[in-house]
């Protein structure tokens, strides 16, 4: 992940949920996607109470939607009988104003529901997330540094 030092460029931060228990409506569909277990993120700043205003020139610039790999996150995934438990860090690379720091994102984060616009979804299959324990936003830090 780019965890570039200069705010006028790209920066990485992660957005993480503990826990995300997801339930099947159809068995047959848990089945098939337990063969191969893709997990997606998707964020919209402008679902911000502020609609990214605080920390975007513009907020379609933070708007991202892909699949976690071993490249953009990682997950851990515990299969219950109705559907997975599901905990994901995904590293996000938002477009920040210039001068926008790490303070001004987890202000932004905390301050004006930030968090609230990621989640992570199963693709197309018909699962919903049934509880949570919400996400939560923090700059990414490279553990070899």
């Amino acid at each position: 992940m780019n965890n570039s030092k200069n705010s006028a460029e790209i920066k990485t931060y992660v957005w993480h949920i503990e826990r995300a228990n997801f339930v099947f409506d159809d068995d047959a569909e848990y089945d098939e996607w337990k063969i191969n277990q893709k997990v997606y993120f998707e964020i919209d700043p402008t679902n911000s109470d502020d609609h990214g205003a605080a920390i975007f020139d513009d907020p379609k610039d933070g708007i991202a939607e892909f699949e976690v790999n071993e490249t953009n996150g990682a997950v851990s995934i515990t299969l219950e009988d109705d559907g997975p438990v599901i905990s994901a860090w995904i590293g996000w690379e938002p477009k920040l104003r210039d001068g926008i720091g790490d303070d001004e994102v987890l202000e932004w984060s905390e301050e004006m529901s930030g968090w609230f616009t990621g989640t992570i979804s199963l693709g197309d299959f018909d699962a919903s997330i049934t509880e949570d324990d919400g996400g939560r936003i923090f700059p990414y830090t490279d553990p070899e540094d």
